[in-house]
């Protein structure tokens, strides 16, 4: 280097200590072997990541550029690169990674650090890890502004050492190459997680599950602190559709809906939404979402938004105990989206049923209008639901009847002095109608028990 070169100037230069007894020329020549293995290592890796090689390639040629075994795992700790041809011998995470993370070593995966969650992005960490008792170097790699990714490095050797200068060096390297083509490599995308699937489904089983975690993985999802949550239940019409089709259907639905997660149950799909406060579906991911419902014959229904998701196992039940309104001939074809607000009085209704005889619950008006029926055969229950249902409208329920409009005017006016009350009393008009909402129950739901 120039004599007036200072050694702070060359941060970025590695110095080889050659030692022994080469001769000037060996040692160039050695040098020249390193420099050109490099820049061979140099070229086969941008050509991969060019073509966006599988991960698992570019992990494995990374490895051998950088001398450390490199691992690649997804924010729900999906493993999706573990470098196949160097191991930290003894790394009991690095084991835990191997075998897939799975439920089993959930606590494990809980429990290590760094947390992905409070890292910042593209800023490494460099610790001996709590779980392999190693020294690592982990960073988290983002698309499209969101992190998705965390690339780390395990010492196989010295292992309470910090990495020294090259590593570090190539390591970033590496980093940078990733990112110029993260977006080409499939592999790296937010899926389904094993530990957070499993977890989710205990939860909705009423299972001791860690809800925390799984909240904050939600968090990590949308980036949005405040929650709420939706939960969906999609149902197949045809029920000999197989697992494998469950699980495509539940990957297009997490596409259509964005940071949804889906668990598959047995001929249906949990779906579960997170969102800031005050998110509804809007048009555009509605028709999304109907149109992998219409592709695939199902129907779903969605539940009202709730804010604690302690409240899994409870809202799912609310949905199941609702199936029986969706069963209507002109849905089998699918591709139906329904919503628990559309059916929630008739979930009342139902749920009075199991503790009640709903004939003594309703209005005494029924029963007067019933035997004025017999005595004069005259329809006034039919007439009054109509009227009462179009909210009183004179000409839509005549239509409706099939009535001339004074004809309807003199049988309300007759129903009024039978009963010797004003259908315009709004308190009378809800109770009647809840009467006849009654009445429509036990003859679709009772009757056919």
């Amino acid at each position: 280097s120039p004599p007036n070169m200072k050694r702070a100037d060359l941060k970025h230069i590695n110095l080889i200590n050659l030692g022994g007894d080469l001769t000037t020329p060996d040692a160039a020549n050695l040098v020249l072997e390193i420099f050109y293995k490099y820049q061979a290592l140099n070229q086969s890796f941008n050509l991969m990541v060019q073509r966006g090689s599988p991960l698992q390639e570019i992990i494995d040629l990374a490895t051998e550029i950088g001398g450390y075994p490199l691992c690649m795992i997804d924010t729900f700790h999906n493993v999706l690169a573990l470098s196949s041809k160097h191991e930290p011998v003894g790394d009991k995470f690095w084991e835990v990674m191997k075998a897939g993370f799975g439920y089993a070593n959930v606590n494990a995966v809980q429990e290590s650090e760094p947390k992905l969650s409070e890292m910042v992005e593209g800023k490494p960490v460099e610790m001996i890890s709590n779980i392999g008792g190693n020294m690592i170097r982990v960073t988290l790699l983002g698309k499209n502004g969101r992190p998705i990714a965390a690339l780390g490095m395990h010492k196989d050797h010295d292992g309470k050492e910090n990495f020294d200068k090259s590593a570090v060096h190539l390591y970033e390297y590496v980093i940078d190459k990733l990112l110029e083509r993260l977006q080409l490599f499939s592999d790296v995308k937010v899926g389904r997680g094993l530990v957070f699937e499993e977890t989710l489904s205990d939860i909705l089983d009423g299972r001791n599950g860690d809800i925390d975690h799984l909240h904050r993985m939600f968090q990590e999802l949308t980036g949005v602190k405040a929650l709420q949550y939706q939960l969906g239940v999609i149902s197949f019409i045809d029920s000999k559709h197989k697992t494998d089709l469950h699980l495509t259907v539940a990957s297009f639905v997490e596409v259509a809906v964005p940071n949804t997660r889906c668990v598959t149950r047995v001929n249906e799909i949990i779906m579960v939404s997170p969102s800031p406060r005050g998110w509804v579906l809007d048009s555009k991911t509605k028709e999304k979402l109907v149109g992998v419902l219409k592709r695939h014959h199902c129907v779903c229904v969605m539940s009202h938004s709730f804010t604690s998701l302690d409240l899994l196992p409870k809202v799912s039940h609310q949905l199941h105990d609702i199936s029986d309104f969706l069963n209507n001939p002109g849905d089998s074809a699918g591709g139906k989206l329904f919503h628990y607000h559309d059916f929630v009085k008739m979930h009342a209704i139902k749920l009075l049923s199991h503790v009640t005889n709903l004939e003594t619950i309703s209005h005494p008006a029924i029963e007067v209008l019933k035997k004025q029926e017999l005595k004069k055969n005259i329809d006034y229950l039919h007439t009054l639901k109509v009227f009462l249902r179009t909210n009183c409208r004179i000409t839509q329920s005549a239509k409706l009847l099939n009535m001339h409009r004074n004809s309807l005017i003199n049988r309300i006016n007759q129903i009024e002095d039978l009963l010797g009350a004003s259908l315009e009393d709004w308190n009378l008009r809800s109770q009647l109608i809840f009467s006849f909402d009654c009445e429509d129950y036990k003859e679709r739901y009772l009757k056919s028990d």
